[in-house]
């Protein structure tokens, strides 16, 4: 299947940006913060967002190892979306 959205990886400016950028520097999206006092709410949705990529290729991964029914490509599968989670939740 052919992607249609921007192919990344995608990444915020910098850890405290609210902005996503592909690898072309293309914007692909900016949180809006509406209040202050949401601000780690939105470097969070930032981050959310800038893992999409990620966190969509470990999903093709793992169906793709279920589907072949493989040990090991399953296990690789796994690791892959327990990184994509990592990137997408800040937990490195």
């Amino acid at each position: 299947m052919q992607a249609k959205h921007t192919p990344g990886p995608w990444a915020l400016d910098n850890p405290a940006s609210l902005i996503v950028r592909a690898p072309t520097r293309h914007r692909i999206a900016e949180v809006a913060l509406v209040d202050v006092a949401l601000m780690d709410n939105a470097r969070a949705n930032a981050a959310l967002i800038a893992a999409a990529p990620d966190m969509l290729a470990a999903l093709h991964d793992i169906v793709s190892a279920s589907d072949a029914n493989c040990g090991d490509s399953l296990a690789n599968a796994i690791n892959s979306a327990r990184a994509a989670i990592a990137r997408a939740t800040g937990e490195t």
